[in-house]
Parts: C-alpha cells; structure tokens; sequence
C-alpha cells in the first residue's frame, strides 16, 4: 500500500496537487489494528510514513456521541495535522432517508470539530447497495448541519428558517424517514422498507425479522405521508415513499401469514388469501412506476 501510496503522491507532487486519503489506513496501523477505538496508544511512528502532501481524512456516520468524536479527533491530531472530517448523512441503506438519525451524528460530530478547530469538514451521501433513496430527500440534514456549520445551533430556528426555504415544514420533510423507521426509531438504522419489499412471500428468508405487527406500521406511515403526496414541488418524494408504504402495508406480513395458513393444512383460507397477492400485485406495480417516475 506505501509502495502505491508514494507513487500517487509523487505524480500529485509533479502537478502541485495535495491529496486526500482516508485515515483508516493509517489509523489501523496506528492504533493496533482497530478504527473507531477510544483508548488506543497512537504510534505516533507511524506519522512519518504519510507523504507530506497527504492530508488525512477521519470519516465516521455511526455515533451520535460527543465524548465518541473528541476522542477519535484527539487520536487524529497525535496522528497527523490538519485532519480532515467526513460525516455521513444516511441515504445508502435503503428506500428512505434516516434524517433523524444523521441529525443526532452530525450534531455531535460538529461540535467537537468545532471545538477542536478542525478547518474542514463534509459529508457524504453514499449510493451503495442498490442507491434508492433521493438525494433531495436529505435536505433536513443537509439543512441542519449548513445552519450548524454558520453558527447557528438553534433547532427552532433551524426548522422555522426550513419551512420559510422549501415551503414545508421541517416535521413534515421528516415524515420521509417514516418508511425506514416505522416504529419511530431514531437511534440506530433498520431499512425493513427494503428487505420486506424483496422478500419472498414463499421462501420467507428474512420472516424471523418480523413481528407481524408490521403491516398494520405501514398502514400507519402511509396514511401520515398521503396529505403531502400532491405537494407542487415535493409531491413525487412524498408520492414515492407513500406507494411503497402501500406495498409493505400488504406485504409484509403476508409470508408469515401464508406459512402458518399452510402448515395449518386450511387450504380454503389459503385460497382466500389470494385475493391479498392480487392487491399486493396492484400496489407493486403502482410503486414501480410512481417510483420510476
């Protein structure tokens, strides 16, 4: 890896370019092998085995505690100077945003940047594993954290100066993170939207996840995300994620429903619940194309 290292940062010297890696690399070596580790004796030997146009970057999206980022920062700065920061604003783990959840990181994750005079800093949106979700639909937490990075801290200040911007209020932008959290959990990421959209009714793989209360959750985040599906410029967000909320409302409890029907050997309920695939059969291709749209 130093042998490529040098090589890049030698033709990047030939052109006057500095050069940006993440700090993992380095931090792994430093630290004894882990990353996001809290009382870790930095090598600080291993400093010298960064070319000198190379400015590190510390990326973290999971925590949202302070304490977490002064320590990984203070880590950092043993390591290298100027390090840089990256955050993440959720929009790779499925269909819906997690807007909450990337508030409560960034939040924490820029006050200590903040406090320890880190000079740059921003934050990505990743499209791995399938790139579902709208960017747009993350302008709660880009909002947020442009308000946070020009000083201002003040939530309702933030959310009033929202609406006043995109012509709905911030709560109701939220209400995009419904599909992803739809018993309303903030704190960590689920992205059931996705896995029991792909699920297979028959083959049941991911049905050990499930409650089978389900079904009656997505009713619920439907019927919230309905009102603002004809909105002039957000309607299509709001549409997208409402027709999805459709599907699951009727699929997502429908393979435990079946298995147990079936190993109950009443086929005259089993037949009925044909009725159950032909609505969810409507909805799944009235998703593909609101979602296509």
């Amino acid at each position: 890896m130093l042998e490529h290292l040098n090589r890049v940062a030698e033709i990047g010297r030939k052109y006057g370019f500095r050069l940006l890696m993440w700090s993992d690399m380095f931090f792994h070596q430093a630290s004894g092998g882990e990353y996001y580790v809290h009382d870790a004796d930095i090598d600080t030997s291993v400093a010298r085995k960064i070319p000198d146009n190379v400015t590190l970057v510390y990326w973290d999206y999971y925590s949202q505690d302070k304490a977490h980022y002064d320590r990984m920062i203070g880590a950092h700065e043993a390591l290298a100077k100027d390090t840089w920061f990256a955050g993440g604003l959720w929009s790779w783990s499925g269909f819906a945003p997690h807007n909450g959840y990337s508030i409560g990181a960034t939040q924490a994750a820029l006050s200590e940047c903040r406090r320890h005079g880190v000079q740059d800093v921003f934050l990505t949106l990743w499209g791995d594993n399938g790139g579902e979700c709208s960017r747009f639909s993350l302008l709660p937490s880009l909002f947020y954290a442009s308000e946070v990075a020009k000083g201002n801290a003040d939530a309702e200040k933030i959310r009033a100066k929202f609406g006043e911007k995109y012509g709905l209020t911030f709560d109701q932008f939220m209400r995009l993170d419904l599909a992803g959290t739809p018993v309303a959990r903030a704190d960590r990421i689920i992205n059931m939207e996705k896995y029991a959209l792909y699920n297979d009714c028959m083959a049941g793989l991911l049905d050990s996840t499930l409650t089978g209360e389900e079904d009656a959750q997505f009713r619920m985040c439907a019927q919230k995300l309905e009102p603002l599906k004809n909105h002039a410029q957000w309607g299509w967000l709001f549409e997208t994620a409402w027709a999805l909320c459709n599907v699951l409302s009727i699929k997502a409890d429908l393979g435990l429903k079946t298995h147990a029907v079936y190993a109950s050997g009443d086929y005259k309920v089993l037949s009925s619940l044909i009725e159950e695939y032909e609505a969810l059969e409507k909805a799944l291709e009235a998703f593909y194309y609101t979602y296509r749209r």
